[in-house]
């Protein structure tokens, strides 16, 4: 795997070829916006510096992620990392977050970004306990159920490994319950792996639009030319509700609308469209997508035949088909509304609390 900045190129909308510094080229279903389909933002992933790693060329299980994430022993704050495996049992080293004394933060959304650019098989959760205590906290296990619930479905497995300073050991978390093991301190044949961060993106123009309701999304989609045959998309949206890309899809699964949205950076939310009805599968999609903190707003299915674009659309969100969870329109906050409540989703109502990002606390 390469470990140094490369340069890439790519085009912007006025047809200026911009180059820009990646570790990794983004992925291969991810396209620079061409007017009708692709991304405003291409994601950027970089070397971090701030610590090196030695390990097993192959990783097998959690001794070896223990062993190859040692260095992590001796640091006086808690850091977060994920380490990915591949099915040939490849690492790729993924730097998450720097915390304080008795926490750090692990964003599940970026953790998921990871995992396609490695196509991981397993994920290793990895942060220390500078205090010695090898005991997970409540936060601890509720992360772990978390990012377990939404990788199932795509199907990888999660650990999640806690080292400790003094004793040389580490705990598993396993589901409810945990196990502590002695770290081996044998020496090991083995490579020098650096970690990655998720952390720029190369802006190629503004966003296509900003939406504000339905009627928006569906003036939107109809430039596009709908045929006979079941064709789908989603939109991908930021945090202002401007779309920063737009792609069709042979289906709206997790797999294949995860594969667009995770490497794309500032991607909070999604819109899905198409031409079929789906209404079971966007109430799946929705809850599907929940664990990595992504808010499906709508689906508004197309009738490419009618006149007029009131008749042409209908909208799943404001015909209440996707209201199990009301996502308030402009923030991706998510609210259970009371029972008297008569709110769509593309209304607004007061903030909530930001959860989209997971805190790890002793």
């Amino acid at each position: 795997m390469a470990e140094q900045l490369k340069l890439h190129f790519t085009q912007t909308e006025i047809g200026e070829i911009v180059p820009y510094k990646s570790v990794f080229g983004f992925n291969s279903a991810v396209k620079p916006y061409d007017g009708q389909t692709g991304s405003t933002n291409l994601p950027i992933w970089n070397t971090y510096e701030g610590m090196k790693f030695d390990g097993s060329y192959k990783i097998r299980d959690h001794h070896d992620v223990a062993h190859l994430m040692k260095s992590l022993e001796s640091k006086s704050v808690e850091l977060g990392f994920a380490v990915h495996v591949n099915d040939k049992k490849e690492a790729m080293i993924q730097f998450l977050s720097i915390g304080g004394r008795a926490g750090t933060v692990l964003d599940t959304g970026v953790i998921l970004a990871g995992s396609k650019l490695h196509d991981s098989k397993e994920i290793y959760l990895v942060h220390n306990h500078p205090s010695g205590n090898l005991k997970p906290s409540k936060a601890d296990i509720n992360l772990t159920k978390r990012v377990q619930e939404g990788f199932k479905k795509l199907d990888v497995d999660v650990y999640h490994v806690i080292l400790n300073t003094y004793n040389k050991a580490f705990t598993v978390i396993l589901e409810e319950d945990h196990s502590v093991f002695l770290r081996d301190e044998a020496p090991r044949e083995g490579k020098h792996y650096s970690a990655h961060i998720f952390d720029e993106m190369k802006v190629l123009r503004e966003p296509i639009t900003r939406i504000a309701g339905s009627k928006d999304v569906a003036e939107l989609i109809q430039q596009t030319r709908f045929s006979a045959f079941p064709k789908h998309g989603i939109l991908a949206l930021s945090s202002d509700m401007s779309v920063t890309g737009n792609y069709f899809l042979d289906s709206l699964s997790l797999k294949n609308v995860t594969d667009i949205i995770a490497p794309l950076p500032g991607v909070r939310s999604i819109i899905a469209y198409g031409n079929t009805d789906q209404e079971r599968e966007m109430i799946e999609l929705r809850k599907s997508l929940l664990p990595f903190d992504y808010s499906l707003l709508d689906y508004v299915q197309v009738n490419s035949n009618a006149n007029g674009v009131k008749a042409a659309y209908k909208s799943y969100a404001d015909e209440g088909l996707l209201n199990e969870t009301l996502a308030k329109y402009g923030t991706n906050q998510i609210k259970q509304p009371s029972p008297k409540q008569d709110i769509k989703p593309w209304e607004s109502f007061p903030d909530l609390e930001n959860k989209n990002k997971q805190g790890l606390s002793r």
